[in-house]
């Protein structure tokens, strides 16, 4: 009784509740919300390609389009992706203006749209002349059935070239589809969040919840500073990272101030990172359960446990060794 005790009073067992309610939570979430959606499109998608797959000698543009498409589907370009985006969004790049990281005014987000108005305006021209240019070139190529290898091969050429301009034109693209943001309640949002569930588990560890959040506030405030000094262009350049920079700032102020009495109830490393890792092997998990499909669970989960008992009853019980 003793034992088990001590382990729930741990950093392992507070570390696999919370992460086991995170994958929870964004499973139902998940499923809630986006996986039917995601799913049809991706259906729709497959069949689409599948379609145009058989239909021509060659990939079309419709095709090269059906790929992008199906490539883009992800639950974070649902609503409630898009604010967990939003939620979990570090401080953005900056240059000369440090402000823009966190937040981005109307008038400056409209000052940048037009200075990329008319290059986005030029492409977006080149880019229509260049596909209908391409259909031209397809049609030639479907009225001889797909069978002429020279009109495929210069409907394929010309493809290429639109293909080329269709990326050139993406970071203009990005530029000109700029909007005004803050990041500040969502960053608000982010700290109570993760402040009241590692706070959970710091009491069942022992420790005062209000202890622990306001030591927790200062370790989010020195994590969101390192991710803001990060994000400077110039130091992302020689790439010193945000890990780097919370080292940096946790070596001076040890070395110099000294850590605050008030600061060292949240200074749970190990509890972070356990959780972390927990998390980051789900994601693992979890990622290549769908790469493999259901054949691959199906060997992982069943023929590879028949194999490991088979083997050891057959050592044992007939070789005897």
């Amino acid at each position: 009784m003793a034992t088990d005790n001590s382990f729930r009073n741990s950093e392992d067992f507070s570390a696999l509740l919370i992460g086991s309610f995170l994958l929870l939570a964004s499973l139902t979430l998940y499923f809630a919300t986006s996986y039917k959606t995601v799913r049809t499109q991706q259906k729709e998608y497959a069949e689409s390609i599948e379609t145009l797959s058989n239909e021509s000698g060659f990939k079309t543009i419709e095709w090269y389009e059906n790929v992008e498409g199906l490539e883009g589907l992800n639950a974070s370009k649902t609503a409630v992706g898009t604010f967990l985006k939003n939620l979990t969004g570090k401080p953005g790049s900056w240059k000369a203006d440090p402000a823009t990281s966190m937040a981005l005014s109307e008038t400056k987000a409209s000052e940048i749209r037009k200075s990329a108005e008319e290059e986005y305006n030029s492409k977006r021209e080149e880019l229509a002349q260049l596909r209908n240019i391409v259909e031209e070139y397809q049609k030639r190529a479907a009225a001889a059935d797909f069978n002429n290898n020279a009109l495929n091969e210069e409907a394929e050429a010309k493809i290429n070239q639109w293909l080329a301009a269709s990326k050139s034109i993406a970071g203009i693209e990005k530029k000109h589809s700029t909007k005004a943001y803050s990041k500040y309640g969502y960053l608000l949002l982010l700290f109570l969040f993760f402040g009241t569930l590692f706070g959970i588990g710091a009491v069942l560890m022992g420790a005062s919840f209000t202890h622990f959040l306001r030591g927790f506030a200062f370790v989010f405030l020195l994590g969101t500073v390192s991710h803001f000094l990060a994000g400077q262009e110039s130091v992302k350049g020689i790439g010193m990272g945000y890990a780097a920079w919370a080292i940096l700032l946790g070596l001076i102020i040890s070395n110099t101030v000294g850590t605050p009495s008030w600061v060292k109830p949240a200074l749970s490393s190990e509890l972070y990172i356990k959780t972390g890792l927990i998390v980051l092997g789900a994601e693992i998990l979890f990622g290549k359960i769908l790469a493999i499909g259901l054949p691959g669970i199906f060997v992982a989960w069943v023929v590879t446990p028949i194999v490991l008992i088979s083997t050891y009853w057959f050592g044992q019980k007939v070789l005897r060794i």
